[in-house]
Formats: structure tokens, sequence, C-alpha cells
């Protein structure tokens, strides 16, 4: 998983500062890795990336002029974006969201592909190489739809930014316009305050647009595929504030939260949200279930390392603890109804059960929006290495609640997610991380 944000204006301006504000909104998309390539006129571009977070990385660059940019926030610590390489159309910038599935039959029809790294921009720019063209626009608009899979997609040099969606429409991608006249492309829609931007639209699938001095191109490169957008953008990776797809993620949540405390007439004193993308699945299984909502159940921690670096020097046992807290003087005595996004290995909800009950609950009880995740992603939704699934242990509901040590365990099975789903309007979305199924 990663955030993009490209910004395109044909006059110098202060452009860092739009980086820093519209990269910080997307930053919970990748907390590992930040990168961004500035570009003024026929100045040599500054490049700026690290591990880190955003306030870390590119503090600096808070006042640097520029015409455009492409930056990348991800969740990979050796993904390290936008890479920059010397091709035949110059010095060509890029950075993506997702991932390429035809890698194999890529480098099988190139054989001559040469990668210094082994990361996706690296095979497209190579295949875009390919192309007779002379200009990197020409060869996006040839060569890209040689390239399978699910993807969002920058590209810059000195004199354009083109910006690309897979022709599933996988990956969100949306368009916006900032009071001052620059063209921002983006990840999420929540970037919308911090940039201020206006007449915001989702590209469409396969949409490739090109920005260029004096002009804009927009063009569909393949004839339309059937949609298969990430079910998991809604479900957990997108803010709550974001509309993704068109959807409004702050009303899905709240219509799953409702839905959920329908199926699951469970009684309880307090509904307690896992902080933070369960807080609306919580508010909804609060609101129609009538009881208590308790969001400071659960208290936040929001000074701790990043997660993976935790895991990487051997606190994996612990970064629950250093994250997440239960809070004694809510939860004491209660019989707490504890909701959660989704299920992964559930090591983080074991300990979140354990830690409520230590902290004086009298029962707690264990809910989720949409089923235990049954299959790794293909399509670019990152886990730790070797992070094995709850559900390749064990298989049914009630050996999952024993192990949890939770009084109960409900969730909404796929049919029953899709439904609200289509319900609320919203159709073609890839299921694969619940069902197993791949959509192509």
């Amino acid at each position: 998983m990663a955030g993009l944000l490209g910004i395109w204006n044909e006059n110098t301006h202060n452009i860092g500062e739009e980086l820093i504000l519209g990269l910080t909104a997307l930053q919970h998309r990748g907390q590992e890795t930040v990168g961004v390539v500035i570009y003024n006129h026929n100045q040599p571009p500054i490049h700026a990336n690290g591990v880190g977070y955003v306030r870390e990385i590119l503090a600096h660059l808070g006042e640097t002029a520029g015409t455009h940019a492409i930056g990348y926030v991800g969740d990979l610590e050796f993904h390290i974006a936008p890479i920059t390489r010397s091709t035949k159309f110059g010095r060509i910038s890029a950075c993506l969201d997702g991932q390429i599935t035809n890698r194999s039959q890529l480098l099988e029809k190139f054989p001559y592909l040469v990668q210094t790294t082994d990361i996706d921009e690296e095979i497209i720019l190579h295949v875009l190489a390919t192309s007779s063209s002379k200009r990197i626009a020409e060869a996006m608009r040839e060569k890209i739809g040689e390239v399978s899979g699910g993807i969002s997609l920058l590209v810059a040099d000195q004199d354009r930014l083109c910006a690309y969606r897979d022709p599933h429409g996988m990956r969100p991608l949306i368009a916006g316009k900032t009071p001052a006249g620059s063209t921002v492309f983006s990840s999420e829609t929540c970037i919308e305050q911090n940039l201020g931007l206006q007449n915001i639209h989702s590209l469409r699938m396969d949409e490739l647009n090109v920005q260029e001095r004096g002009k804009e191109e927009t063009r569909t490169i393949r004839k339309m595929s059937s949609a298969a957008r990430c079910a998991y953008e809604i479900l957990y990776l997108s803010m709550p504030n974001s509309k993704t797809f068109g959807t409004s993620i702050h009303q899905v949540r709240m219509l799953l939260g409702n839905a959920l405390a329908k199926k699951w007439r469970v009684s309880g004193d307090i509904v307690v949200p896992v902080p933070a993308s369960g807080l609306i699945y919580g508010l909804g299984m609060a609101e129609e279930s009538g009881t208590e909502y308790a969001p400071q159940g659960i208290i936040r921690n929001h000074y701790t390392p990043r997660l993976m670096s935790i895991s990487a020097n051997g606190f994996e046992g612990r970064r629950t603890q250093i994250k997440l807290n239960a809070n004694t003087d809510v939860v004491e005595g209660k019989k707490v109804i504890l909701i959660d996004d989704t299920l992964v290995r559930g090591i983080t909800a074991k300990k979140l059960i354990a830690d409520i009950r230590h902290s004086g609950a009298t029962e707690v009880h264990f809910g989720l929006p949409c089923p235990p995740l049954v299959s790794h992603c293909s399509f670019g939704v990152h886990m730790r290495e070797g992070e094995g699934l709850l559900t390749e242990q064990l298989t049914d509901k009630e050996s999952m609640r024993v192990w949890l040590n939770a009084d109960s365990f409900e969730y909404l099975t796929h049919p029953e997610v899709k439904q609200v789903f289509e319900e609320a309007g919203h159709y073609g979305f890839c299921w694969s991380c619940l069902t197993g199924i791949a959509p192509y």
C-alpha cells in the first residue's frame, strides 16, 4: 500500500509546502518511507527521500519553489520511491500504488531488461523505454497497456506529469484543482482540506492524464474492463473523511456497524472501538444497538515508533501494548463490546481482549464488520514478511473465539458485507482478501 501525490503548475510557486501538507494527509497509507522529486523549469530536479515520516524527511523543503512534483509514502522499508532513471527520454521519475501482476511475462518478453532494483516502477520504466516514441507521454500511450495488475501510477520529467489508473480501477486516484490553479493527483480525497482542493473527481478506469505546458490531455488506453475496485480500501485503508471510488468511507462504515448490530444481538454496557479505523464501525454498532459508545475505552499512543521497525527489532510481542492500551476508568466493571475493522493474524485483538479483562471488564465480546481475511493480496496491500493469517490455523468461528478468549465473537459474512455495499449503491469490487478468489 502507498500514497501518491502529484502536483502540476506551469508557474513557479511554493510547492514544497504543498507536498508536505498533502503527503502528511496521506501518511496513513505508508509510514515507512517518504520520497519526492521537485521540478522547476530547467533547473536540476530536487530529490528527497528516506525511511521515516513526512515531517522527518521533508521538513527542509517547506519553502522550496517548483512548478511540478511527484511524491510518495510507502509501507515497505526497502521500497523508496519515486525512482529516477536516465532513459532515452531523459531523466524520468516514477512512483506507483499497487502491484503489477505480469512481471515474469514482461521479463520474458523483454529479456534485455536490466533491473537495478526489485520494484515495479523499475520494470515499468524499462517497458516504456521499449517504445518507438521519443517522448515519455507518447511512450505511456503506446506501452502502459502492456502492464497488468492493480496500479495507480505517476510519471514525471522536466516538462510534464502523467497520471494513470489501471483498467479495473483497483487502486484509487483522484484529481482536483487548488485555488492557485495547480492540478493535483492523489490517492485519496482526504487531502482536500489541507490543499483546498476543488472540482475533485476520480480518474476513470484505464485513464491516462498528461499535463504539459499549455495543454492537458486525457485518454483511455484500452477497451474498458469490468471494475474490480479494492474493497479493503473501503473496509480499512482509506481515511474516514475520504470518498474513495466515489464512496463515502464514513457512510459505508456506519452502515456496516449498523448491520453488525442487527445481526448480533449481544448484551453489553459499552461499545469500545479499536482506534483508529474501528471508530466509525463502533459508532454504527452503538447507534443501532442503543448501547453507550465509549471511544475512550482504548487509548492510542500517537508517539510510538513505526510498527514495522518495532517488529524488525524484536518487539513483536509488545507492539500492541506500546500503541494501544485499555482505559481502566472506562472499562472496569463493564460488559465490553469490542469492535475492530478486520482480523488478520488476531494478535492485536487477542492482546487487547486480555488487556481489557486485566483492566477489570466483566465480559469482553468481539465483533467485526467483515469476515477474517483468508488470503494475502496479490495487488499491492502488503503484510510484514512471514505474516500468517489466523484463518490458516483456525477455520471456524468458535475456535477463533476460544483462541481470542472472547465471551462471544461475531462478524458479517462476505455476502452480508457485499449486500451493504450494494444497498448503498456501490458495485464492482475485488473481494479476494475475504474470499480467496481473485477477480482477474
